[in-house]
């Protein structure tokens, strides 16, 4: 690990929405088909694709629509919902957000309620460090048609950062 990239990258945080409680829903998870994989694209030059695993599905309800979102598991132990709306490419990166959901203990099933806070998404380690985080990308299913204006947003840079 080199200790000393993030100082020589300028990185002094990370810029965020403000907090809005109207962002907060109960949604739910809904099953898959039996071992299902999603062709998703992957953060590479050149771009490349990868079936990676959705066990379920999060379904949630915003202004009256329901919205079904294919849930990643890339990692163990977690889910992962990769996102785009209305922002990305103005106020937030073309690429999407993430929102990190943990497996619970014991597993939820399909069906039990879960809290969706879009507060709490987050953008991915690509933007962290580019040259080691190939971070899968969102579903083509998973674009939210409107403007998600809570959650990070983008990285904060000093003015000017040393080489």
């Amino acid at each position: 690990m080199d200790q000393g990239r993030v100082e020589r990258t300028g990185l002094t945080g990370i810029d965020t929405f403000p907090y809005t409680p109207a962002w907060v829903f109960e949604g739910q998870y809904r099953a898959a088909p039996e071992g299902r994989r999603i062709e998703v694209p992957r953060l590479t030059s050149p771009r490349s694709t990868e079936a990676i695993l959705a066990p379920v599905d999060l379904a949630v309800t915003i202004d009256g629509a329901e919205y079904v979102l294919a849930a990643l598991q890339d990692f163990p132990g977690q889910r992962l919902v990769i996102f785009t709306d209305e922002t990305n490419g103005d106020s937030t990166p073309t690429i999407g957000r993430w929102l990190v959901l943990p497996l619970p203990l014991p597993l939820l099933e399909p069906g039990s309620p879960l809290t969706v806070d879009f507060n709490k998404a987050t953008l991915s380690h690509h933007h962290l460090n580019p040259d080691v985080f190939v971070c899968p990308l969102s579903p083509p299913s998973n674009h939210l048609p409107m403007r998600i204006e809570v959650g990070e947003r983008a990285l904060i840079h000093a003015a000017s950062s040393q080489s």
